[in-house]
């Protein structure tokens, strides 16, 4: 994980092991704005199981269902 500034506005980037559920639930709250660009599903039946791919750690498998703090505006890039 590094942090840098945009000029007014600070930034935090995770990447490859560092971007583990855990650490992205503790830098969203920090943030305005989130860009992933990651692995996803959507799931057109049950949205609740549909799921951002992350880093797994000791305290999560890595499948983000559902985020507790949502910023202002999210972006998601997927490969297909």
């Amino acid at each position: 994980m590094k942090s840098g500034d945009m000029g007014d506005r600070r930034t935090t980037v995770l990447n490859e092991a560092s971007a583990t559920q855990t650490a992205v639930r503790r830098a969203l709250p920090e943030h305005d704005i989130a860009h992933f660009a990651v692995h996803a599903a959507a799931d057109d039946w049950d949205v609740l199981a549909s799921y951002l791919r992350v880093a797994p750690d000791d305290l999560n498998d890595g499948y983000m269902h559902a985020l507790q703090h949502v910023p202002a505006f999210s972006f998601v890039a997927t490969p297909e």
